[in-house]
């Protein structure tokens, strides 16, 4: 059977392309994009944070609180002598979550955040 970008019936009468539409829909792969890590294995990681600008403090909280199911500890310290704060912040989740959180903080004005996998 030829395919082409119309949508045809195959010999029981689905619609190829309505049927590849569905199953792409619900497969693993397509969650993830959308933001679903339930099939990524998870991984041990710190997420190391300096944040500059004290008045991103807030958003950077709500961030955190987003992911806080992934979260196993954190510990903040504050440089009063270089007007910043360093915060640490240990995770086990799946790489996606903790790359996808790096890169939100890491968009936030006067905030910069590096992270380091473990193998487990």
């Amino acid at each position: 059977m030829f395919l082409s970008g119309k949508s045809h019936l195959t010999a029981k009468g689905w619609k190829v392309k309505n049927f590849l539409r569905t199953r792409v829909r619900r497969s693993p792969f397509a969650l993830a994009a959308k933001g679903d890590f339930f099939m990524e294995e998870k991984r041990i990681a710190v997420l190391s944070i300096i944040l500059e600008k004290r008045e991103e403090a807030a958003k950077l909280n709500a961030l955190l609180s987003e992911y806080g199911e992934y979260i196993v500890g954190r510990m903040g310290i504050p440089y009063h002598e270089k007007e910043v704060s360093v915060i640490c912040v240990v995770m086990d989740a799946p790489a996606g979550a903790i790359n996808a959180l790096t890169g939100k903080i890491g968009q936030l004005d006067g905030v910069t955040a590096k992270t380091l996998f473990s193998k487990y």
